[in-house]
């Protein structure tokens, strides 16, 4: 993506922010995030990602994310959910609310952030890059699932491809972004039949989110890792007795 002085408009957000700190920050309006991109991209985003989605989006979430959609549709859900989590986890994105900006989750700014140039061009998603979405009504509860992400993959020849996720959690649906490079998933609620991967396998036509089991927005925890050789599958390790500890540090590198 071709930077430029003037910022793109990002999508408006809603009042109702999980910061750093963990603790939720309630405002009373809606806030934008200021993305700098060219007008060329600019425009190639409206056509591949907004256009598509805008409508069944705003049908799906003005209802809590109740709702029948096509198979189609659930795809062009997933490719607008990759270019918002994508774009709002951007070290150059910026939220009009200066607390919302000062606090908020954004991916590891000691890595290169993943690969966004494939949001101005019809290539279409990296192998590498995971979307999900799952039912949940915001529960607080522990998690059940573990799934260690190593920080980077590393090639035979020693290049380190950096791996990132991102969480996005509103009322009816729980949106993970995870980007894998050099490795693959075996995600467990897509096992269970509680969650599904929207950039290349969406659900057939007709598919509600609100029929599937409600979860938490923390029902899979994302465990920051040891970088890997590339090849590596990232699974379910909650039978590990080690990891309630682990997560309590947020990382196996203690």
């Amino acid at each position: 993506m071709h930077s430029a002085r003037r910022p793109r408009r990002g999508p408006q957000t809603a009042n109702y922010f999980a910061t750093e700190t963990d603790n939720p920050f309630i405002h009373s309006a809606r806030t934008r995030v200021l993305i700098p991109a060219c007008e060329p991209c600019n425009n190639a985003m409206e056509k591949q990602f907004e256009s598509p989605a805008k409508d069944v989006v705003r049908r799906l979430a003005a209802n809590n994310w109740a709702g029948s959609a096509s198979r189609d549709e659930w795809q062009a859900i997933g490719y607008w959910f990759a270019k918002v989590l994508l774009l709002l986890g951007h070290p150059q994105a910026r939220y009009a609310n200066p607390r919302i900006d000062k606090f908020t989750v954004r991916f590891d700014a000691q890595a290169p952030p993943p690969d966004c140039a494939w949001l101005s061009k019809a290539a279409g998603p990296p192998a590498d890059l995971s979307v999900w979405i799952h039912n949940t009504a915001l529960q607080e509860t522990e998690p059940h699932h573990v799934m260690r992400v190593p920080r980077a993959a590393v090639s035979p020849d020693g290049t380190l491809a950096h791996c990132h996720e991102l969480i996005l959690a509103t009322p009816g649906a729980c949106v993970t972004l995870l980007s894998h490079p050099g490795g693959t998933v075996d995600h467990p609620l897509v096992a269970q039949g509680h969650a599904w991967e929207l950039l290349r396998s969406p659900p057939a036509d007709g598919s509600d989110l609100s029929a599937m089991p409600s979860l938490s927005h923390r029902d899979v925890f994302w465990l920051r890792s040891r970088e890997r050789p590339t090849g590596y599958t990232i699974t379910d390790e909650s039978n590990d007795p080690e990891w309630p500890l682990k997560e309590l540090f947020g990382t196996d590198e203690i």
